[in-house]
């Protein structure tokens, strides 16, 4: 598979950092998928497109750190996953899925209700400095770990968890401002 993201590269140089950048990061962004997904094929799909438009592209971010690439493919990887889930959850169902029981209003109006909450809340994290938006998104939406956060911003274990208290803090501070609790 590598073979083919590479032959889109042309300078030899940056071919090698593609490499690279390959294989110390394909597990990660799989898993950031699969989070997203919760399906194999879809996060393979996921991370195939996410890799094929770097190495289209690979040109321009070859200069940057390992650390800057990896942050770059784990956006990059993320975004093709969330497309993916959404072309997925606007597919017509199959006939099995029609035939099942269609559930209660109230059970409806109660999804609604959440749904809606979960887009403001999710605003409100948007709202937030990059610095703490980010992580919290990637620690509550995309559930990662304190590890893997730290990994993939390229900071201390310790400071994910300061930036994760400090958003929480400012997030419950928006919260009882918008009246939603």
């Amino acid at each position: 598979m590598i073979s083919m993201y590479l032959s889109v590269i042309e300078s030899e140089e940056d071919r090698s950092k593609f490499e690279k950048a390959y294989i110390a990061n394909r597990d990660m962004m799989y898993n950031t998928a699969y989070r997203i997904l919760h399906n194999a094929t879809s996060s393979e799909d996921a991370v195939h497109d996410a890799f094929l438009s770097t190495a289209n592209v690979f040109d321009k971010i070859s200069h940057l750190s390992d650390t800057a690439i990896r942050n770059y493919l784990f956006i990059v990887v993320r975004n093709a996953a969330l497309r993916l889930s959404n072309k997925q959850s606007r597919e017509l169902p199959d006939e099995n899925e029609l035939s099942e029981q269609v559930p209660d209003i109230s059970d409806i109006e109660a999804d609604v209700e959440d749904r809606e909450l979960q887009e403001k809340v999710f605003s409100l994290v948007k709202a937030l400095d990059d610095k703490y938006s980010d992580i919290l998104m990637m620690k509550f939406f995309y559930e990662m770990k304190d590890r893997e956060i730290a990994e993939v911003t390229g900071l201390t274990v310790e400071a994910v968890k300061a930036r994760i208290h400090r958003g929480r803090e400012m997030l419950k501070k928006q919260i009882k401002e918008a009246g939603l609790i």
